[in-house]
């Protein structure tokens, strides 16, 4: 597996105008929305949908539609730096959708940080990682989470639902299924002929208008 490459806090601009280039391109090919399939770099998401205006299907929308909709009000947030920490992600799962954020705490967020770029997006897996997790899982619960959110593609590497008695969602796979529109609504057990109005309906997709945001919520996923 190949290192994903990060831009620095210098960066972040230019790459949201490379991925705006590419939403453009999507949009001129006939496109009627984006999935943007990693959750850190949902950092530039303004950008992509001003530079482009191509609507975009925002991870935090359907994570956090998937937590009102099974009453979970406080979630332990776990993923990168970026995600952990800035208010991109949390903030706006809170701001946005009134779900309480928990973090790990300091050493906990290095650790995560560390061993996503430096373990789990190179492909290692180890039992020492998994059992660190575990317990900060465990801490995070313990300080009122009702379920876990695992905001990187790699930590379903070493976090499984089976091992703990809270809720594990990954963003990975809820936004994978929205994303691919019926066939993966109906596999969320939402019958096919539901799944095609629903996603006709719009799913929580965020466009531009005028200069602002507008969001369509499905809470209902």
């Amino acid at each position: 597996m190949r290192s994903p490459t990060i831009p620095n806090h210098g960066r972040w601009a230019e790459a949201g105008q490379v991925l705006a280039m590419e939403a453009r391109a999507l949009k001129a090919g006939g496109a009627d929305f984006a999935v943007l399939c990693t959750n850190t770099m949902h950092k530039v998401a303004d950008a992509i949908v001003c530079g482009s205006g191509l609507a975009l299907i925002h991870i935090v929308d359907v994570a956090a539609g998937r937590l009102t909709a099974g009453g979970i009000r406080a979630v332990g947030l776990l993923g990168t730096r970026f995600v952990m920490e800035e208010d991109f992600y949390g903030g706006e799962m809170s701001a946005r959708h009134g779900v309480d954020v928990l973090l790990p705490g300091e050493a906990d967020r290095a650790f995560l940080h560390a061993v996503i770029y430096g373990e789990l997006a190179k492909g290692l897996v180890t039992s020492a990682t998994r059992d660190r997790c575990q317990a900060i899982i465990a801490d995070l619960a313990s300080q009122g989470a009702q379920a876990i959110l695992l905001a990187c593609t790699e930590l379903p590497l070493v976090v499984s639902e089976a091992d703990h008695a809270i809720p594990i969602y990954s963003t990975t796979t809820l936004h994978a299924l929205l994303g691919s529109g019926p066939a993966g609504l109906a596999g969320r057990g939402i019958g096919a002929e539901n799944a095609v109005a629903r996603l006709t309906q719009g799913p929580p997709v965020r466009s531009l208008a005028g200069k602002e945001w507008r969001t369509r919520q499905d809470s209902n996923l």
